[in-house]
């Protein structure tokens, strides 16, 4: 999914209690100039692989049992707001040395803009030589390719993000 807004409203919102388990995997979202770009409430929701960009807040995680792993938040007001499932892991932030992105081993160096081909034109695939490459974790188990349907690897770490980088 790509979403884009130039207002209020929350690009992407799942909801769902018992049993929950909605997914939003390698999902672009951004523009969302004062509010949320991705959002996750209920029991046991999970935002996988996704980048939020140029919003209020940039993942909001309200139930306190929604997974968010993988997600990069870049040039957000707020880069994560909530607070995500004990399982969440390996996102990344452009505030990363200021606000730690949640999860187990986050991404601690701000992600800039030569992170991506061309962020400043929402081009957000993976540049060559991106700190995204190979820092996150490996979720074949869920789903095994990018927003342009490139095969992740089945072993091994994953990029982070919603573009697996190919040379």
């Amino acid at each position: 999914c790509i979403g884009k807004t130039a207002g209020s409203s929350q690009i992407f919102y799942i909801y769902g209690d018992s049993p929950g388990n909605k997914k939003l995997i390698n999902c672009i979202a951004y523009g969302a100039s004062s509010n949320a770009g991705l959002c996750a409430w209920g029991t046991g929701n999970s935002i996988l692989n996704c980048v939020v960009a140029n919003c209020s807040t940039g993942i909001l995680a309200q139930g306190g049992t929604e997974l968010v792993k993988n997600c990069v938040a870049y040039n957000n007001t707020t880069s994560y707001s909530g607070t995500p499932a004990a399982g969440s892991t390996n996102n990344a932030a452009s505030d990363a040395s200021t606000t730690t992105p949640p999860g187990t081993n986050p991404l601690t160096t701000d992600v800039t803009s030569a992170d991506f081909v061309d962020a400043a034109n929402e081009d957000y695939h993976l540049a060559s030589g991106a700190i995204l490459i190979g820092a996150g974790a490996n979720l074949s188990a869920d789903f095994t390719d990018d927003i342009d349907g490139d095969t992740r690897p089945a072993t091994g770490a994953w990029d982070i993000g919603a573009d697996h980088f190919v040379s």
